[in-house]
């Protein structure tokens, strides 16, 4: 095996330099611009190599985008082939697994399970019997009806074809609207979805400092009265806080940082920390007694906004911050990450809608877009020219 890898290595060597993106399981299907991969050698793809055998034989932190296309729900080894997926991905890289939506993934002899929706929640940390300590972020969910038209075209009549294309795309806008509403009930009133994508990226690394917070008695979260819920979100914010505090001791040897709320619900949940440092931190010393609160008793609460963003939302230094993704958003020109597709995603990332005004942006909002800001200058670092969400 390492005599195969060290093979396909000096044989694609070229091929590595310039390709950036990765096909697995291409099958007959290759794509232009990719590095096209599948374990049958009739293919004639570019690397030739089992999927569930590990390591694989490519470089690590390499892919800007890696694609698995109807791939995944054919492999035992789910997790593991996650992991490898992660370990040759670019940090802030763009994943798209395609699979067979549930309501229609059975209907293959070869498949080993179904997926949904929910997949990606999967990656979360909070997330009981989830995958641990794979670093991928859940950028977009998209359900589609008629799935690879491709292999359709090859048994359907042209009418037939054609209608089904025609009636794909009302469904997949109603089916998008709401995913869970259309993954749980709408779909098995339209004969089922055919798949499922998932698009991911590859976090960049930090250091994340979790803060816990009471979140409501045994395991039931916030669904109790005013009195629970009130002390709820009293224990949120004095966590908010700290985190505030932390970061802004710490400033000077930070990049980056993002606070984010991670609350599962039962008992305690946490506020997330998220820190890049930059070069001055590998001098720091930490003072006499750097362990202990009373550090933090001289900190003052963070200022507010003194600029036409509504005052009470956040701090001062992050008015500049927020006022440029605002701007960002607003002016994007690209012709797939329009406006309306940034609008969108951030809806789908955190829950809550892009403010049309700053003067109107609320706390959670104020908190989203310094997390997408983060976010967006993962975007810009990695050239996003590779991210075509609708091929």
């Amino acid at each position: 095996m390492v005599d195969t890898a060290v093979y396909l290595l000096n044989t694609h060597l070229n091929q590595f330099k310039l390709n950036k993106k990765l096909n697995l399981g291409a099958g007959f299907h290759p794509k232009n611009g990719y590095l096209n991969t599948d374990s049958d050698s009739r293919t004639n793809c570019d690397s030739i190599f089992d999927l569930e055998v590990f390591p694989w034989p490519l470089p690590s932190d390499h892919f800007n985008k890696v694609e698995l296309s109807h791939v995944l729900e054919h492999l035992n080894k789910t997790e593991d082939v996650l992991r490898e997926i992660h370990r040759v991905c670019a940090p802030g890289g763009i994943i798209e697994i395609r699979v067979p939506h549930a309501s229609r993934g059975f209907t293959h002899w070869d498949h080993k399970r179904g997926f949904d929706v929910s997949f990606p929640l999967y990656f979360r940390e909070d997330m009981s019997g989830g995958f641990k300590n794979l670093e991928f972020e859940h950028v977009q969910t998209r359900l589609t009806w008629f799935a690879q038209p491709h292999y359709k075209k090859q048994f359907m009549g042209p009418i037939s074809y054609c209608l089904g294309r025609s009636l794909g795309f009302f469904l997949d806008f109603l089916g998008n609207l709401n995913h869970y509403f259309t993954s749980r009930i709408f779909c098995y009133y339209v004969g089922g979805y055919d798949e499922v994508s998932s698009y991911l990226d590859k976090r960049t690394g930090g250091t994340i400092i979790k803060i816990p917070h009471f979140n409501g008695p045994q395991g039931r979260g916030a669904m109790f009265g005013k009195e629970t819920t009130d002390k709820i979100d009293r224990s949120k914010a004095a966590a908010k806080t700290v985190a505030a505090k932390l970061y802004y001791k710490f400033k000077t040897y930070i990049e980056d940082y993002e606070i984010s709320d991670k609350s599962p619900a039962g008992v305690y949940g946490n506020i997330n920390l998220w820190m890049m440092f930059n070069d001055l931190a590998k001098d720091y010393t930490a003072p006499k007694g750097g362990t202990q609160s009373s550090q933090f008793e001289e900190i003052e609460e963070a200022p507010l906004f003194r600029t036409g963003i509504k005052q009470d939302m956040a701090p001062k230094e992050m008015a500049e911050r927020l006022k440029k993704v605002f701007d960002m958003v607003n002016g994007a020109k690209d012709p797939v990450q329009t406006p309306e597709w940034h609008k969108n995603r951030f809806k789908n990332k955190y829950g809550i809608s892009f403010p049309e005004r700053l003067k109107d942006i609320n706390k959670d909002q104020a908190l989203a877009m310094n997390r997408y800001a983060n976010d967006m200058k993962i975007r810009e670092a990695a050239k996003p020219d590779f991210l075509d969400l609708d091929g």
